[in-house]
C-alpha cells in the first residue's frame, strides 16, 4: 500500500471505529449520564475529529507530492488538484471535521448529533478515497514543462515510455546516429560545443545536466523535442522523418550515457 492508501485506511478505520462506539453508546447509555463522563466522552470525539482533518490535510500533501515532480513543482499542480472533486471534497471534509471538533471540545455537540455528522464524514471520506487516484493523475499529466527559455511541452508526454529503457544496444545504436547528426552541434561530449553550434542564434543544449534525464518521466518530453525541434529559427531541428522512432530513443539513451548516468562501457559500437 502507499503512504496515501496508509493515512485513508487508517482515517476511515477511525471513524468507522467512532461511529460504532457512538452506536453502542447511544443504545446503552443511561436517562441520566454523569457530567463528567460525558465531557470526557465529548473531549475525546473532540480529539478524534482533529486526527482525521490532519490525515485529511496529510492526504493532500502526499496527492501534491505524487502530481509533481523533479521539473514540475508543487506550484504548478496545486490549483489543478485543489480544483478537482477530489480537491473541493478533501476541502469540505477538513473544514467539516474541524469545526465539528471546535462544537464537540466546547461541548455543542450531542451524541446524536456527533452520529449524524459522523456518518456524513465518512461518506465524505469515501468519496475522497475514490477521487484521490484520477485527481492525481489528471492534475500529473495536466499544463506544460518547461524544457527551456524557448520551449514548453505538454506534461501529458510523461506517460509516454521508452521502449528501450535499459537496453546496452539501444545506447550503442544512438552513438552512431549522434556522431552522424548530432555531434556537430551539440560537441563530441555533449557539452553544447559542437562546431556548427558557435554560428546558431539559439546555443545549442548541454547534456550535462542530469536532473533532465534521471526521471523516467522525462523520456517522453525528450522524445517529442527530438522529433519536433523547438520550432525556434536558428535553434533546433526537427528530427521527425529523418530519423525513425527507434533512432531517437537511441540517440535519447546515448544522451543519458553522456548526462553521466550511463557506462562508457555500453557505447561500444554494436558489431555489424
Amino acid at each position: 500500500m502507499s503512504l496515501g492508501e496508509w493515512l485513508r485506511f487508517a482515517q476511515l478505520s477511525l471513524l468507522a471505529g467512532w461511529l460504532a462506539s457512538l452506536s453502542l453508546g447511544l443504545a446503552s447509555r443511561p436517562a441520566i449520564q454523569p457530567a463528567a463522563a460525558g465531557q470526557r466522552q465529548r473531549r475525546s470525539t473532540a480529539m478524534l475529529l482533529a486526527a482525521v482533518a490532519t490525515l485529511t490535510a496529510a492526504q493532500l500533501g502526499v496527492a501534491l507530492s505524487a502530481a509533481s515532480g523533479p521539473l514540475t513543482p508543487i506550484g504548478a499542480v496545486l490549483a489543478a488538484i485543489v480544483m478537482s472533486p477530489y480537491g473541493v471534497l478533501s476541502l469540505v471534509l477538513l473544514l467539516t471535521t474541524v469545526i465539528a471538533a471546535a462544537l464537540s471540545w466546547r461541548q455543542s455537540l450531542t451524541p446524536a448529533h456527533a452520529s449524524l455528522g459522523g456518518l456524513v464524514i465518512l461518506l465524505v471520506c469515501g468519496a475522497v478515497a475514490l477521487t484521490s487516484g484520477p485527481a492525481v493523475e489528471a492534475a500529473a499529466t495536466a499544463g506544460e514543462i518547461v524544457m527551456s527559455p524557448t520551449l514548453t511541452v505538454p506534461r501529458s508526454l510523461i506517460t509516454l515510455k521508452d521502449p528501450y529503457a535499459g537496453d546496452p544496444a539501444s545506447a550503442a545504436r544512438g552513438k552512431i546516429v549522434y556522431q552522424q547528426n548530432c555531434q556537430v552541434c551539440h560537441g563530441i561530449a555533449g557539452d553544447g560545443r559542437g562546431p556548427a553550434g558557435a554560428n546558431l542564434r539559439i546555443p545549442p543544449a548541454s547534456f550535462h545536466n542530469p536532473q533532465h534525464f534521471q526521471s523516467p518521466a522525462m523520456d517522453g518530453p525528450h522524445f517529442w523535442v527530438i522529433q519536433h525541434g523547438d520550432g525556434q529559427l536558428s535553434g533546433m531541428p526537427a528530427w521527425q522523418g529523418k530519423l525513425t522512432d527507434q533512432q531517437i530513443w537511441d540517440v535519447l539513451n546515448y544522451v543519458k550515457v553522456l548526462s553521466g548516468l550511463g557506462s562508457t562501457a555500453s557505447t561500444r559500437s554494436p558489431s555489424p
